[in-house]
């Protein structure tokens, strides 16, 4: 995955199922979700086209052929203004899938975007070459035929389309259209909607004003004029008129800003750049401009520059929760969660403010609430049948814990029963956060009574990203007794394969004095969300018999664990865990023990 941040953790996945005293007690192996092409999907048609860039990025690093993500890159990258990134993608989804129109006919619209209309034809006769009936890609071939002021062309195909189906009412408005001249621009075939604007800036006169002196040196032309040109969608003719009145009056602002959105309408987002610094410069306060060229800048995802127009204008109180939104939103298209989140919070009543509040809660569900400081607290027990002896035993803990985005601490009391044995294990964990890909498990845990407990357990492991959605870890347990100690050294190799994880987790026990022993656990989850997951985990190899450390030197058994578990999101503040499953011990002589478990879990998080 492109970021680390990115990913969003799971602090509750499986630990250590074999050993019962550490059987699912949350030592928040930091779990890391994939992105699925129904989230890319789900994204870019809920007009998150930012998000939707970085979920096929982090997509295609693990599958680079899959043409699907490709294309949804281009659609979205298409929406950002970004040209040039959109003709990489939908390129690359014609390489893996060259019979695919709809990248081609999106490719052509990038080249009409660019006003490379002969670049838009010669892709367009390409397309046509693979299919040469296709009505999309006629009418758009139409269309070009049109913008390079070819009339009759255009005629000629649109007649060809209506000879192929009679009945289009697209190919007959076009038509229409076209013969007419009553349009400057023919968009007969559905156009993928322009985004979202990010501010809508407030008009500085009225409509019927008319800014040109009543002097017989007045131009034919006036504001109310060339605006009735512009809301037309009659370019070419509003901008020569905005240039001609601006030749006698070059210091009307109202006429400038009206040429910069000309401009806009255009894309040609330089030209509008310059005309809205040009009133910017001579009025400083212009809050109009300001707004207008912000949003020039997002076309252009000039994203720095945002910001810096964005903080020039922050002494108009009035402005600033607008100019604060569209700089956070400028933070997060920059992957800067962490100063977006700092920016939103800064807004006035941020929660009450739709745009802000909508983003704010994107973000920290893409992150998982990462970027935020928050207090957990939770409980998990579980209930264990025992065989050969038949007895119940109990295993339970409370936990609280407080997350930062440098990483989390928390306490734990577990708490085990047999028949005529109880006692405390009293924790302390931690989880910092190293680097963007790298972080720690550690933990710390004291009891008194080794029947159930060691004397002393001290764990650690460091899990890294690895490019391709690889996770590896190395780690070590220490558990010391009255007469004995002995380390488990492990370590895991995971992957994502979309919504998918399976891990593979090696673990050798060595003691001081005694049998050593190796345990092999494979685990495959299945996420839904960042939060919901169900999975299964298998082990198979041997190991001590932990149920009684006062043997743990001597005592080597043939072990199995199956186990089923999950966690359930109940909203953003609850989530439950579930979980059921068997291990089997071989003593030797036919000598057999069995759990069978049933685990559940609550937590809690002030979110």
């Amino acid at each position: 995955m492109k970021k680390f941040n990115h990913i969003k953790k799971n602090t509750f996945i499986f630990s250590s199922l074999f050993c019962l005293n550490m059987l699912f007690s949350s030592h928040v192996y930091a779990g890391l979700t994939a992105v699925t092409l129904d989230e890319i999907k789900s994204s870019y048609g809920n007009n998150n086209y930012s998000q939707t860039v970085n979920l096929c990025e982090q997509y295609l690093q693990s599958y680079p052929h899959d043409s699907d993500a490709w294309l949804y890159q281009g659609y979205a990258n298409y929406q950002l203004k970004n040209y040039l990134g959109a003709e990489t993608d939908f390129k690359k989804t014609i390489q893996i899938s060259p019979e695919n129109t709809d990248a081609w006919l999106a490719l052509t619209r990038v080249y009409i975007g660019m006003t490379q209309l002969q670049k838009a034809m010669e892709t367009i006769e390409s397309a046509l070459n693979i299919s040469p009936n296709d009505k999309a890609l006629l009418l758009e071939k139409a269309k070009i035929y049109y913008l390079q002021n070819q009339n009759q062309q255009s005629i000629n195909t649109l007649d060809e389309i209506l000879k192929l189906y009679p009945n289009d009412i697209s190919a007959k408005q076009a038509l229409i259209y076209v013969k007419e001249k009553a349009i400057t621009d023919v968009t007969p075939a559905k156009e993928a909607t322009s985004p979202k604007e990010i501010t809508a800036p407030k008009e500085t006169t009225s409509p019927n004003k008319s800014i040109a002196p009543s002097t017989s040196t007045k131009p034919k032309v006036d504001y109310a004029m060339i605006k009735a040109l512009m809301n037309d969608n009659k370019l070419k003719q509003a901008e020569m008129s905005a240039k001609l009145y601006l030749s006698q009056y070059p210091t009307d602002m109202d006429v400038q800003f009206l040429l910069g959105k000309i401009y806009q309408k255009q894309q040609r987002w330089e030209l509008a750049k310059e005309q809205f610094q040009l009133i910017l410069k001579n009025n400083a306060n212009n809050s109009d401009a300001r707004f207008a060229l912000i949003q020039t800048l997002f076309a252009m995802q000039d994203y720095p520059g945002v910001i810096t127009v964005a903080n020039a204008g922050m002494d108009n109180p009035q402005d600033r929760p607008t100019l604060q939104y569209n700089v956070a939103t400028a933070m997060y298209a920059m992957n800067d969660y962490k100063g977006a989140l700092t920016t939103l919070k800064n807004i006035p009543d941020y929660s009450q403010n739709q745009q802000a509040n909508a983003l704010y809660n994107e973000i920290n569900e893409i992150t998982n609430y990462q970027y935020e400081s928050y207090i957990q607290v939770g409980t998990f027990d579980s209930l264990i049948e025992v065989k050969n002896p038949n007895q119940a035993w109990t295993l339970s803990s409370i936990y609280t814990q407080y997350h930062t985005p440098s990483g989390t601490v928390g306490l734990r009391l577990n708490y085990q029963t047999r028949p005529n044995l109880d006692a405390p294990q009293y924790e302390i964990y931690a989880i910092p956060q190293i680097t963007k890909t790298n972080y720690a498990s550690l933990a710390y845990a004291h009891a008194n009574n080794p029947n159930l407990f060691a004397d002393q357990l001290v764990y650690g492991e460091d899990f890294q990203l690895l490019p391709y959605d690889f996770v590896v870890s190395l780690g070590d347990t220490y558990r010391k007794l009255p007469n004995v100690y002995f380390n488990s050294y492990t370590g895991s190799l995971g992957k994502y394969f979309g919504s998918y994880y399976i891990q593979l987790r090696p673990t050798y026990y060595l003691p001081n004095s005694g049998p050593t022993s190796l345990l092999y656990t494979l685990t495959l989850q299945k996420y839904f969300s960042s939060i919901e997951y169900i999975g299964f985990v298998i082990s198979e190899g041997t190991a001590p018999d932990l149920a009684d450390l006062n043997t743990a030197s001597f005592l080597k058994t043939d072990t199995q664990v199956y186990m089923l578990a999950g966690q359930h999101e109940i909203n953003k503040q609850f989530a439950m865990q579930y979980g059921i499953g068997e291990q089997i011990q071989n003593f030797g002589n036919q000598n057999l023990r069995r759990y069978t478990y049933l685990n559940f879990g609550l937590n809690f998080r002030d979110v």
